[in-house]
């Protein structure tokens, strides 16, 4: 399927998506109004469930702003640092399942936007692909007063695997 064709399928998959919300939207407004209508004019003097949902729904905003706001700072804080202990800027990781890894990683450095590739044979990776158990310590040197014990991933690296990530 071409790209035009493709993006004019998907156009009006979405605009039919939006007519059809927005006529069900028309429709279930045009009968909450009809029922409401006449609820208010049956009986006009209860105001406090109108308050107290204003007033949830307010809460419920100002949270979920303030979420929104905490979720942006976190990533610009992981943009921007350099205390996280290691660098990953401009960098990544492919993982090769079969034993190709040779020529996976010559084909990578013959492309001239990569600079430097690293082969790491039976050593994990920065990121995890899957669960690894952590081993919990309870003594170590210099162990504060108030920790009892501790829990750590062990992962097997090399050398260039530090250098590579600068690792402090």
């Amino acid at each position: 399927m071409n790209l035009s064709a493709l993006f004019r399928e998907t156009l009006l998959y979405t605009i039919g998506v939006i007519l059809f919300s927005l006529l069900l939207f028309w429709l279930i407004l045009y009968l909450f109004r009809r029922n409401s209508l006449n609820r208010s004019i049956q009986r006009s003097h209860n105001k406090l469930f109108r308050k107290s949902s204003i007033a949830i729904q307010l809460v419920i905003s100002i949270g979920f702003a303030f979420c929104a706001i905490i979720i942006v700072k976190q990533t610009y804080f992981l943009r921007h640092t350099d205390e996280l202990g290691f660098s990953f800027k401009n960098s990544g990781s492919v993982r090769v399942a079969s034993s190709d890894t040779e020529i996976v990683a010559n084909r990578l450095k013959q492309m001239p936007e990569i600079s430097e590739v690293l082969e790491l044979k039976n050593l994990f990776d920065l990121l995890p692909h899957r669960n690894r158990l952590p081993q919990e310590i309870s003594a170590w040197d210099e162990k504060p007063a108030g920790v009892e014990k501790i829990s750590l991933e062990r992962m097997y690296v090399s050398p260039e695997f530090m250098s590579f990530y600068e690792f402090r």
